[in-house]
């Protein structure tokens, strides 16, 4: 799976430590036992609203990526060639079938990144291990990977992350997940004067998320009908020009409620709130 997540631009992490003391100095004139609510235009909210939204669009990646070994033994040797090309002529991928999971490992470097994943996949049918998915009702997808780039003298990014789902109800045609993700993204700002380093670790739970199959295309879609998703991001941002050096921290909490592709977001943080909607995809018709 090539998991996909953005960084804020420069430009915006400019205006973030502009306005950081506005953000953590002022006071809103609402009384003591409420919150205010936020601007979706409040710059220290807009980079932390953007991973968020990657959040939910590469969910979907994840959930289609795990239900497709749903009709396709991970270790064919086609399907492997076909999910994982290109390969270059330093990249590898092992697949294996040991003690009831189906393990599929990935290496990849060049002179410009390395990347590293591991998949691991279990099918069970009443609570038994078996080697076809074709007859299971349970599945169990955990996936690790990481990204590191080389081209650390200019502005760059390195991830990691962590997937551990498990989908029931697979000899129907709605299945329910649960489970967690966890992401770490460092994006490096490299000036001429000055160096910049974001980091967002989010931790996700996945509660009860539902996926319908389609009598067309299976499970193919990942988009969920329902369900919800809760996270806690650390945001900080170390700030480097000349021999000064100014550190920036900011934590959230967010709660996601999943109706039919949309997402109803609600962000606390910086004792405010935010409240925004988010269509990121259209399930299948059944």
């Amino acid at each position: 799976m090539r998991s996909k997540f953005a960084v804020p631009g420069f430009g915006l992490l400019v205006l973030i430590i502009m306005f950081g003391f506005i953000a953590g100095c002022s006071e809103d004139n609402v009384p003591n036992n409420q919150v205010a609510e936020g601007s979706l235009t409040d710059p220290v909210f807009i980079p932390v609203q953007t991973q968020i939204n990657n959040y939910l669009d590469s969910s979907i990646q994840v959930f289609s990526t795990a239900l497709d070994n749903a009709s396709q033994v991970p270790t064919d040797t086609e399907y492997v060639r076909n999910h994982y090309s290109p390969m270059g002529p330093y990249d590898t991928v092992t697949a294996e079938y040991v003690n009831g999971w189906y393990i599929v490992y990935e290496s990849r470097t060049n002179a410009y990144y390395t990347h590293h994943s591991r998949d691991s996949i279990r099918f069970q049918l009443d609570g038994v291990a078996i080697e076809n998915p074709l007859d299971m009702d349970y599945m169990h997808f955990i996936h690790r990977w990481d990204f590191t780039n080389k081209m650390t003298q200019s502005t760059h990014t390195n991830m990691d992350g962590y997937v551990n789902l498990e989908f029931e109800g697979m000899d129907g045609t709605v299945a329910t997940i649960n489970g967690n993700k966890d992401l770490l993204v460092e994006w490096n700002y490299i000036g001429q004067d000055s160096n910049i380093t974001a980091r967002y670790d989010m931790s996700i739970e996945v509660n009860d998320v539902t996926v319908q199959k389609s009598s067309g295309f299976g499970w193919s879609s990942g988009c969920p009908t329902s369900g919800t998703m809760n996270a806690d991001i650390s945001q900080s941002y170390m700030v480097k020009k000349g021999s000064a050096e100014n550190t920036y921290n900011f934590s959230w909490t967010v709660a996601i409620t999943i109706q039919n592709g949309v997402a109803n977001v609600e962000v606390n943080g910086q004792s405010k709130v935010w409240h925004y909607s988010k269509n990121f995809c259209i399930p299948p018709a059944s």
